[in-house]
């Protein structure tokens, strides 16, 4: 009666980040409601193919849920080499991944939050995007250059910004942007504490920029009541955290279940976009 919720050791400093913070929140109230304990498990890459097969051996937890998955993920190739039950919070890259996973279409709410943009008439836009090697910053970078080569707009290495999923990292990243010998009219963050510190970064400039965001629902910002605060596409991580952790449980009471991937909705926010000059 005792789950794991796998933290890779490397992003283990996001803990106090928002964004992890509601995963976890989220998971360790499905847990909790079906009577089982929850560790906090961080592992580095590393240590991850021996560190699972000895949690197995030693039956010390019935299960694990793994967030913030990377691209090549050694921690899910661990747990693949294991009898543990497992279910990964975050979509893959392929949906045809061959374990059991439950996230949002990374990739296509980029698509999204890109066309809005493109529709105020703006054509340079800047990509603040989460650090190199997390799955959720190659989806958001993979959506945003598929909109933006597609119109024939300008792909400049300059315009991506790679940075900390914090509002301070996204001030810093917009700034740099804003500042630079050819800014760009509307900015396109990965999540929502970036896209905060990007709107500080705007302010202090007196600009007319525009921008978008994943906006991400917070239960502590006031959940699904609370109005959007940029346009974009949002959706709750607490939501989706909660129904990987059931899937486990799920998975638990029937191992031999086929894996499977749930996407969470998602809604897409049009307003407001500040125009282009001139436009």
């Amino acid at each position: 009666m005792a789950v794991a919720q796998v933290i890779p050791a490397d992003w283990l400093g996001m803990l106090a980040n928002p964004i992890l913070a509601e995963a976890v929140a989220g998971a360790t109230e499905a847990f909790a409601a079906a009577g089982y304990e929850t560790t906090l498990a961080p592992v580095t890459d590393a240590a991850a193919a021996t560190a699972y097969g000895d949690m197995a051996a030693r039956g010390a937890v019935d299960g694990a849920l793994v967030h913030m998955p990377a691209v090549l993920d050694p921690h899910i190739a661990a747990l693949e080499e294991t009898r543990l039950p497992f279910v990964v919070h975050g979509q893959p890259l392929t949906v045809d991944a061959a374990y059991p996973w439950v996230g949002l279409n990374g990739v296509e709410a980029a698509r999204q939050a890109t066309r809005l943009l493109l529709r105020g008439g703006h054509s340079r836009i800047g990509l603040i995007n989460g650090p190199k090697g997390l799955a959720l910053s190659a989806q958001r970078a993979q959506g945003y250059r598929s909109v933006v080569k597609r119109r024939g707009l300008d792909m400049a290495p300059d315009l991506i910004r790679h940075c900390a999923l914090s509002e301070l990292a996204g001030h810093d990243a917009a700034a740099a942007l804003l500042d630079s010998a050819t800014p760009p009219t509307a900015l396109l963050t990965a999540t929502l504490p970036q896209a905060l510190g990007a709107a500080r970064a705007v302010a202090e400039r007196s600009g007319q920029v525009a921008l978008a965001t994943h906006d991400d629902v917070f239960d502590m910002m006031g959940g699904t009541e609370a109005p959007p605060r940029f346009a974009g596409t949002r959706a709750p991580i607490r939501e989706t955290a909660r129904r990987a952790a059931e899937l486990l449980l799920e998975r638990i009471a029937a191992p031999d279940t086929p894996a499977q991937g749930e996407r969470a909705a998602m809604q897409v926010v049009t307003d407001p976009v500040v125009p282009a000059p001139g436009a």
